[in-house]
């Protein structure tokens, strides 16, 4: 158990105790002399650190004890509450706002601007320097567009803790004019929406629905917990739109105002598609890389369409889809969209299987690089009319994929 105490000058005491055998003790200076600490060895050495945090979550420590409150007296205004945004970062960073009144004024007013210097730029000093230079010049600094709706932007980020991956949507963002106009009516940016705008998978990326009256339903609190199943809706919707080649799809989709209009769509499109003779749609471009484009789909002769190979050999319990009438046969049957998954198994990155044992279901394998090596993973299992499987379904599918030799 740490003990803390305060000295005449102020300067903040914290005994550690006994650490493997050794005592030792740490001090740190006040706000005003710029965070310094020392270790305190137990011969009573004092040696000052650089470079080096001080490895305790100090902030909530130090504020759950009322005798310290002289100590964190000096610190300004809004930095403690902005501090703890940068997690274990936050020492580090109260650190250089104590040494530099250009930072200490960006943790008090613009917390998130300094959060991108601070992940993007690994030179302190030039961090500071940009820092210097004032709000706009330092998004310069950055390559973005150094301007007041930048800024405005900025300030409508809300998270709980600034991470790397947020910062770079963040900085993605920024640097697209295109989603910038978007986010005019967006009143809520999070890491959520960011990646909604401008995440890494295609299947999960709707810029689209940035400032629109679906996505201000999708943010609210209650909708927290069934977000990636929604999301899987909307991109199930924006494909059975193309499919039926209806061109104003993401319009009609972005003006839904509730979740019940959303899944009411989504059922009806299913239908209307299920219902259609299958006739093999347009080819388009892909929005993703290709990873697995060693065999080539070809047409049948009888003008059906055989997709690239699957990932593994079917049998009783489980066949892979092959063809465009099969899968548009799988539609039917299992009254889902499957059918307009028909661009993916193209690209040969996305597999469809017929799940026939224990029961009926509908597997979607993705293929993904993970540490730039190709990597299946479950997209979507689901039972006819998209219901849920019983957990010994999904225990089953996932122990007959582990016992399958891959054909990748």
């Amino acid at each position: 158990m740490f003990q803390f105490s305060l000295s005449a000058n102020h300067h903040l005491h914290i005994d550690t105790g006994s650490c493997q055998g050794l005592h030792c003790q740490l001090i740190l200076s006040g706000w005003a002399d710029g965070l310094i600490w020392w270790v305190v060895d137990q011969h009573g050495n004092r040696q000052r650190q650089q470079g080096h945090d001080l490895g305790i979550d100090l902030i909530p420590i130090l504020e759950e004890k009322p005798q310290l409150q002289p100590f964190l007296a000096s610190f300004p205004h809004g930095c403690l509450e902005h501090a703890r945004l940068f997690g274990h970062n936050a020492f580090a960073i109260l650190q250089l706002a104590s040494r530099h009144r250009s930072v200490c004024e960006l943790l008090q007013l613009r917390p998130t601007l300094l959060a991108m210097l601070y992940f993007l730029i690994s030179d302190r000093s030039q961090l500071v320097q940009a820092a210097n230079q004032g709000q706009r010049q330092a998004l310069a600094v950055l390559d973005l567009p150094a301007s007041k709706r930048s800024l405005a932007l900025l300030d409508r980020y809300q998270t709980e803790r600034y991470k790397m991956r947020g910062i770079q949507l963040l900085q993605r963002l920024l640097a697209d004019a295109a989603c910038m106009d978007r986010c005019r009516h967006q009143p809520v940016l999070n890491d959520w929406v960011l990646a909604l705008a401008q995440g890494q998978d295609p299947q999960r990326r709707h810029p689209w629905l940035l400032g629109t009256p679906l996505l201000q339903v999708l943010c609210q609190p209650q909708h927290r917990y069934q977000r990636e199943r929604l999301l899987t809706t909307i991109g199930d919707c924006d494909r059975l739109g193309h499919a039926l080649g209806n061109p104003q799809r993401q319009r009609q989709i972005a003006a839904l105002t509730n979740v019940t209009a959303l899944f009411a769509l989504h059922d009806r499109w299913t239908d209307r598609l299920n219902a259609q003779r299958p006739v093999l749609p347009p080819q388009v471009d892909l929005d993703e890389e290709l990873i697995f484009t060693d065999q080539e789909p070809t047409n049948e002769p009888e003008g059906d369409y055989r997709y690239p190979l699957a990932p593994f050999a079917g049998d009783e319990r489980l066949s892979p889809i092959t063809t465009f009438t099969e899968l548009c046969d799988e539609g039917a049957s299992m009254r889902h969209c499957v059918r307009s998954y028909h661009q993916q198994l193209v690209g040969g990155n996305y597999f469809i299987y017929r799940v026939l044992q224990p029961e009926r279901a509908t597997l979607g394998l993705q293929l993904k690089k993970r540490l730039g090596r190709p990597q299946l993973q479950i997209s979507q299992l689901q039972g006819p009319s998209n219901r849920a499987i019983s957990p010994s379904t999904r225990d089953a599918v996932i122990q007959w994929l582990q016992q399958q030799p891959s054909q990748l």
